[in-house]
Parts: C-alpha cells; structure tokens; sequence
C-alpha cells in the first residue's frame, strides 16, 4: 500500500504512514515464511500466524486510532478483492 494513499486515507503524517509500512512489512514477511512452509497443514499455518497478526494489531495501535485501524482493515480487504483475491473473514 503506498504511503500517500495511507496518509490521504487515514489522515495521518508522513512518519506514522512509514511506521505503519514498516510494521506491515515486518508481518508480511513472517506470514510468507509461515504460509511457504510446506511442512505444515493448513490449520497449523492459520494457527502459527495468530500471533503475527496479534503483534502487528499490538503495533499498529501504537500508531493508529480504532477508526484509523477499522480503515486500514478495510482498504486491505478492498485491495485484495480488487486483485481476485479472497476477503479475510477468519480473524
């Protein structure tokens, strides 16, 4: 997600939308090495990354308000269907 677009869309500064790219990267990264572990089953996945989200929810908060995370969450999920991908409806 790019930086103006988060900043634009949440009204937030330069320094908190890269904070929050930062912070979404860092996850991003875990969950790839978790999802390309061929080793585990689908439900072990889903269970390993529960605490990466949770981190980065923790995180976020650091640096968004409720309204400002409900949005993130939201243009995510639009993002994704824009793209042909699925909603997250198992959070």
């Amino acid at each position: 997600m790019a930086k103006q677009t988060l900043m634009d869309s949440l009204k937030i500064s330069g320094s908190v939308a890269d904070s929050v790219i930062a912070v979404r990267q860092q996850s991003m990264s875990q969950v790839k090495t978790i999802m390309s572990d061929q080793s585990l089953t689908k439900d072990q996945k889903k269970e390993k990354m529960k605490p990466v989200k949770e981190e980065m929810k923790t995180k976020l908060e650091k640096f968004l308000t409720q309204e400002q995370m409900q949005k993130l969450q939201q243009m995510e999920m639009e993002r994704r269907q824009g793209k042909g991908g699925q909603s997250k409806d198992d959070q």
